[in-house]
């Protein structure tokens, strides 16, 4: 009798990939190598993404189990709802050039006539689709494994999920994320709330560290902490009381910071496994379907 193949879904931060290696690719904005045209487009980005996407699905798979079913996600290109209740958000990051966006745009069009199911949505962030994704795969008990290196991801690793850092080809489960950070996968938000993410103009508390917020979180949660700020006088800390006057004083800027550093989960998205089967790829060359 024939084993059935167990279902394994892999969720790949296309955005991300494509930020890394676009960095590398450009200097100045403009391509430090061969400005590839096609049909008068450039393309100089897309075989290169193409090359390190299944670069990475082909290390993990090596390993670990292959995939049934993959996701393409890609954020949206224009403010989210961060934006609107957090104006700071990502002030310091340069905004994407109308070349990148182009490329971008091409990378998810190329993905499609390679057969891959990609997904982005209006107002929110490849996180958040990712997150959503992740939820409904966990509540229906489906493995998969989010490729993707970002810390804020660490909060979905669970019995069914795992992350994938092709960067670092090495795979993130709940006791990577407890020997690294100090704390489980599900508190790893209040963990970010309190450090802060400088890469996102989100402020943490003031004289919390890292090693701090893992020992403020060891026996409490972050609302807990909040609603009683005199839990932190039985916590050995490194300024304790500068940490405590934060507590009591702001705790509405410690909220939003949360808000904005929380993954938005709760969103329909409308689709089903079968939608992430992957396809044959098209018949005609990539590039001729893209660049009309």
């Amino acid at each position: 009798m024939i084993q059935k193949k167990e279902i394994c879904v892999y969720i790949i931060d296309v955005s991300s990939i494509f930020s890394r290696l676009y960095k590398a690719l450009t200097k100045n904005g403009e391509p430090n190598g061969k400005n590839d045209i096609y049909n008068g487009v450039p393309i100089f980005a897309l075989r290169p993404v193409l090359n390190l996407i299944e670069k990475e699905i082909k290390n993990a798979s090596n390993y670990c189990q292959e995939y049934t079913h993959i996701a393409m996600v890609f954020d949206f290109p224009a403010k989210t709802f961060r934006h609107e209740i957090y104006p700071n958000y990502k002030k310091d990051r340069k905004p994407k050039t109308p070349a990148e966006i182009k490329q971008m745009e091409l990378t998810f069009k190329m993905l499609q006539t390679q057969g891959y199911f990609t997904i982005t949505k209006a107002g929110v962030e490849a996180d958040d689709v990712i997150g959503a994704i992740s939820k409904k795969l966990t509540l229906s008990k489906v493995k998969h494994i989010i490729f993707s290196g970002d810390k804020d991801m660490a909060c979905l690793i669970n019995d069914y999920a795992k992350q994938y850092s092709g960067r670092a080809d090495m795979f993130i489960d709940a006791q990577a994320v407890k020997s690294k950070y100090g704390v489980t996968p599900d508190k790893m938000t209040d963990l970010l709330t309190i450090i802060g993410d400088t890469s996102d103009s989100v402020s943490g508390v003031p004289g919390a560290g890292k090693k701090n917020a893992a020992k403020l979180l060891e026996n409490h949660t972050l609302d807990e902490l909040l609603k009683k700020p005199t839990l932190i006088d039985e916590i050995k800390l490194t300024n304790k009381e500068k940490i405590k006057k934060h507590f009591t004083t702001n705790a509405d800027e410690i909220l939003a910071s949360r808000e904005v550093i929380e993954l938005y989960t709760n969103m329909k998205l409308n689709i089903n496994l079968n939608d992430m089967l992957k396809k044959d790829p098209a018949d005609e060359y990539f590039l001729d379907l893209i660049t009309k």
